[in-house]
Order: structure tokens, then sequence, then C-alpha cells
């Protein structure tokens, strides 16, 4: 799958970016990894793809082999672009949304589960004592006709 215009523009200027600040090749070899395929790689860097496969081997770099990545919020299986990168510990992963609003509905049919949990425990209950109070009520009946 390869970039359209506007994404390869903004992956080349990331790069020029990267440059700019003074990452050396495998920094920036490194982190194109995580976002992209060799392919697309090759594509940024205007260079064949047997030079981006060299440049992994020289450097150490695994491929990344699992480009698509299942959102936790849609549950549709996305290219590793569309998810965001956060670094915890100092380690950087994918977010497991692949858009802010996924994570939010994600999180606000969490919150209403757990609520209609509460509520349907409450009712249960309720239940439970309408049945006690049938029970009894039969209890009693039994009583007074093994009386007669």
């Amino acid at each position: 799958m390869l970039l359209d215009e506007e994404e390869l523009e903004k992956a080349k200027e990331y790069v020029f970016v990267m440059e700019a600040q003074g990452f050396s090749n495998k920094e920036v070899i490194k982190n194109l990894s995580d976002m992209y395929t060799q392919k697309q790689i090759a594509q940024i860097l205007d260079v064949n793809v047997r030079r981006v496969k060299y440049l992994y081997q020289k450097f150490g770099i695994r491929k990344n082999t699992r480009v698509t990545k299942k959102c936790h919020g849609c549950g549709e299986e996305l290219h590793i672009s569309f998810f965001n990168t956060i670094t915890e510990n100092g380690q950087e992963r994918f977010s497991p949304f692949c858009s802010y609003h996924c994570a939010n509905e994600y999180n606000r049919n969490r919150y209403f589960v757990r609520k209609y949990k509460a509520i349907d425990k409450e009712a249960a209950e309720r239940e439970i004592r309408i049945y006690e109070q049938y029970i009894e009520a039969y209890k009693d009946l039994l009583k007074d006709i093994e009386q007669r």
C-alpha cells in the first residue's frame, strides 16, 4: 500500500525535520519503521526497497511484520499509521484506539455497562425480596389450611 501525495509530503517533511534536529540515519529509519512498511519507507526516501532492506540489516532493525492492528473501540482492523504513539515508562507503543472518538465511545460504553450492572444488581435484590415475601405468604396460607 503506497502513500498518496499528501501523506508522502507529510512524511518527507517529518524526515526533513528529524534530520534538521540532528537525528542520525539509524534513528530516522527506526522511527519510520514504527509507522510505515519497507515499501513506504523506500517511497519516502526515494530509494529502492532493496536499499531499505539493507539499512534494516545494517542497523539491526527488525521488520515490522504486523502493519495492521485492531482498534479496541470500533473493532476494525486498521493500518498502524492510524494509531497514535504513546510513550509510557520510556517505551513507545501504539494507542489501543484509532481515534479520539473511538476512545470516548469505548470509555462511555464501559461506564454505562458498569452503571447498568449496578442497577441490575439492585433490581435482582428487589426481586429476591418480593419472592421471599411470596414464600412467607404461602407458608402462612399453608399453616391456615393445616389448622382447619
